[in-house]
């Protein structure tokens, strides 16, 4: 009833001259899109309830390195959702920007984990922690693992439509 063959996954749709990857497209977007929405929510809301908020900051320096950061973090964000948008789309553009996006958050994050082992926890803004638990170093590179499976699926779609 049934061939004896192996499972073999299906090869990708072809639409437009060039292949789709659908499923690798929508994994990226949605990675780009939380993390877009992740820093937006970072910008907008959590920095500035922390600066006014009435605790004294954990780090004052590092206070005013994000407020004074608070607007390049909203763009950064916003081009998350333009890059999610033009990958879900199946623009070129949108393969582009995802191609900076990742590269700079790529830089960003490694910085981020560089100050938080050093004690300088850039998530910790609010309240300081005796422990030293590196929570936030925790959560960079986890993010920084996300960005890396993004930037597995931008290269396999780039690759294979400039191979064929």
């Amino acid at each position: 009833m049934f061939a004896s063959s192996p499972a073999a996954p299906p090869a990708p749709r072809v639409r437009l001259g060039h292949t789709s990857y659908r499923g690798t497209r929508i994994l990226v977007a949605f990675i780009l899109g939380f993390a877009g929405l992740f820093l937006l929510g970072f910008a907008v809301v959590a920095v500035p309830f922390a600066q006014r908020s009435s605790a004294s900051p954990a780090d004052p320096g590092l206070m005013s390195t994000l407020v004074r950061l608070q607007i390049p973090l909203v763009a950064f964000g916003v081009a998350h959702l333009a890059a999610a948008a033009g990958v879900w789309r199946d623009r070129q553009w949108g393969f582009d920007i995802a191609a900076w996006v990742l590269a700079g958050a790529t830089f960003i994050l490694l910085a981020g984990i560089v100050f938080a082992l050093a004690g300088r926890d850039p998530l910790a803004v609010a309240t300081a922690t005796s422990s030293g638990d590196r929570t936030g170093a925790a959560i960079l590179v986890w993010t920084l693992a996300w960005y890396g499976v993004a930037a597995w699926g931008v290269a396999r779609i780039v690759v294979a439509r400039s191979a064929g």
